[in-house]
């Protein structure tokens, strides 16, 4: 994810409440998405709904908080799978936490 795009042709709210944790999907030129959340003090798990990819089959690629990320915050899982439009992701976030992801074709 070294060559994240500036510019974008689309963006999703996927879910947050001002007070708790925003959740957003963007789309790049070339046809990518790029999903992100932050968490406030409060872990959390989210459910990310792929509802808003097109068809066919897509690559994630995931950086998430481990599971010992509140005691040691640099700790993080890195991840891919494969995902069809309307899949869910569970993603667990740590107290003051988050993920990020890149999803392409």
């Amino acid at each position: 994810m070294s060559t994240t795009p500036v510019v974008w042709d689309a963006t999703v709210g996927l879910g947050g409440c001002p007070e708790s944790f925003a959740a957003a999907a963007r789309r790049a030129k070339d046809g990518s998405w790029y999903a992100a959340a932050i968490s406030n003090k409060d872990a959390r798990d989210f459910e990310l709904d792929t509802s808003f990819l097109g068809k066919g089959e897509w690559k994630v690629e995931i950086f998430r908080d481990a599971g010992d990320a509140p005691a040691d915050t640099q700790k993080f899982v890195h991840e891919t799978k494969s995902v069809r439009v309307g899949d869910k992701m569970s993603i667990h976030m740590a107290p003051g936490g988050g993920f990020v992801a890149r999803i392409a074709k």
